[in-house]
């Protein structure tokens, strides 16, 4: 059973039919495709149960009241003090683009959840604070702060020192919302006194206009508990035992009186050439805008839906990347061929923005690129390669044909492997050739002068000439790219040569033979 119905069906068995969904992030950083995993498996989730009949409410929350850890190696040096800052109050990275460094990344990522068909109901976590949405919960853990001190040293195993306390103060003097103390509290009037271990600081701080926020394992069980939520999905440092979704839940059942929500773990996504997670702090994250700009909204949620939450995805935007987009081509074909099992059906449909429909198939990935090479860019020649190898109705929309084109061409251009890029020689190259090898370039230019030939054909008889001839195949296929292409190594023979202007491979293997 595909892996999001069978969850989908456990959380409504246990919950209901009416779940309130959560997920969210920090925007630290540049929300690249490995954040989209907690977001992607809630909406695959929440689509299998819509499917069965659940009502859903979908919430995103941003936590943009979190703090910036430290420089990352994206910021100027001039952010330094803004460490121990709210997200929120820090402005924009590189300029006045946005009102604050956490819209400069929620933007483009809030854009990307709209072309791939993401619907959520967004919050701000410091509007939530600042609008006292969370002070009963706040109020009841400053009640209850020996209970819960003691909840989270049994259950994680950290010691926490006797002046703890769940609420962090932002300290109105030097802005850092990691360095306040609770010093005493005055629950009926929704403040608590601090000092600023920063600049030492004191004052009120009213925790029913947003002064400052819950620590982060007291934060979740509230948000747990206000909203309410039935069902979030979280990275799997968060499932450890003794984590953080386990705090929470006692914290959520024992404190704050309410079940906690059904939780799922995911696995992380790890980018080819790079050792760990992705992460915008070492920089080795492709971003979701990036993705969309080389392969369309459906290929980015098929990324996360052919892979269990449990299973880490193993990324290589180039020669991976291109047999994704192929693969998921093929599973189209299946699909629109009614070849596919249930599986393959669900998996696709889960795959779509809107209702599956019969569409214009897609170029695939490989063929396109090659053709772009091998047509040196001309958009006359590319039509009339795409049209000879059977693809005239895939260009037939301008507007998809185009946009296909695009995106090669910037996958060429970023992320294609040395192996795979190639231009064709406009002069007739000096190659040290045998006498065999030359009979075989002959040979063939007379072969193809005499009828029209099918890739695979074309590919078989290459390497049956080569072969007659006393040569191995490396003998035999590497002068084709070397008087084609310079190079020892290229796209398959037979359908390379396809793609090519006959007369000019015929003129080019006769040139090379004088």
């Amino acid at each position: 059973m595909y892996w999001a119905k069978e969850l989908a069906k456990k959380i409504i068995k246990v919950k209901g039919k009416k779940i309130n969904i959560a997920t969210g992030i920090t925007p630290s950083g540049h929300i690249h495709i490995g954040n989209m995993r907690e977001v992607m498996t809630a909406e695959l989730v929440r689509r299998e149960m819509e499917v069965l009949g659940a009502k859903v409410r979908f919430i995103y929350i941003a936590d943009d009241f979190d703090r910036l850890r430290k420089l990352y190696p994206f910021l100027p040096v001039s952010f330094q003090k803004y460490i121990g800052w709210p997200l929120v109050n820090i402005p924009d990275p590189i300029g006045d683009c946005h009102k604050s460094y956490a819209e400069h990344f929620l933007a483009p990522f809030f854009e990307v959840l709209g072309k791939i068909g993401v619907k959520v109901e967004k919050f701000s976590a410091f509007k939530l604070y600042k609008e006292g949405f969370y002070t009963e919960q706040i109020k009841l853990a400053l009640e209850n702060k020996d209970k819960i001190k003691k909840i989270l040293e049994e259950i994680s195993g950290r010691s926490i020192p006797d002046d703890w306390s769940p609420y962090n103060p932002l300290c109105k003097s030097c802005g850092k919302i990691d360095e306040a103390k609770v010093l005493k509290e005055d629950l009926k009037s929704n403040r608590v006194f601090y000092k600023c271990s920063n600049c030492h600081e004191t004052g009120w701080a009213d925790f029913s206009k947003g002064e400052g926020k819950l620590s982060w394992r007291v934060d979740w069980p509230a948000r747990w508990n206000k909203f309410p939520v039935d069902f979030e999905p979280y990275g799997k440092e968060h499932a450890t035992l003794g984590g953080s979704y386990d705090t929470g839940k006692a914290i959520c059942e024992k404190i704050f009186g309410s079940p906690a929500p059904y939780g799922v773990g995911y696995d992380l996504i790890y980018l080819k050439g790079f050792k760990g997670k992705m992460s915008s702090s070492i920089g080795n994250v492709i971003s979701a805008n990036e993705f969309l700009e080389i392969v369309p909204p459906e290929i980015l949620r098929y990324l996360f839906v052919k892979t269990k939450n449990d299973k880490p995805i193993y990324f290589d935007p180039g020669i991976g990347l291109l047999q994704l987009v192929d693969e998921y081509a093929k599973l189209e074909q299946k699909y629109f061929e009614k070849k596919a099992n249930q599986d393959e059906r669900e998996i696709y449909e889960a795959c779509q923005i809107q209702k599956a429909g019969k569409s214009i198939p897609a170029i695939p990935f490989k063929h396109l690129v090659n053709t772009i090479q091998a047509s040196q860019g001309n958009i006359k020649e590319i039509e009339r390669i795409l049209i000879n190898t059977g693809h005239k109705k895939a260009i037939s929309d301008q507007k998809m044909f185009d946009e296909q084109i695009t995106r090669a061409k910037k996958w060429l251009e970023k992320y294609a492997p040395d192996n795979i890029k190639f231009s064709i020689l406009k002069q007739t190259p000096k190659v040290n050739l045998d006498s065999a090898q030359k009979e075989m370039l002959n040979i063939l230019s007379i072969d193809l002068a005499k009828k029209s030939w099918q890739a695979e054909e074309l590919h078989n008889h290459i390497y049956e000439v080569g072969k007659r001839l006393g040569l191995s195949p490396k003998e035999t296929f590497q002068p084709v790219y070397q008087v084609l292409i310079g190079k020892d190594h290229g796209p398959k023979a037979g359908w390379f040569i396809a793609l090519l202007d006959k007369d000019f491979v015929i003129k080019r293997f006769i040139d090379i033979t004088k």
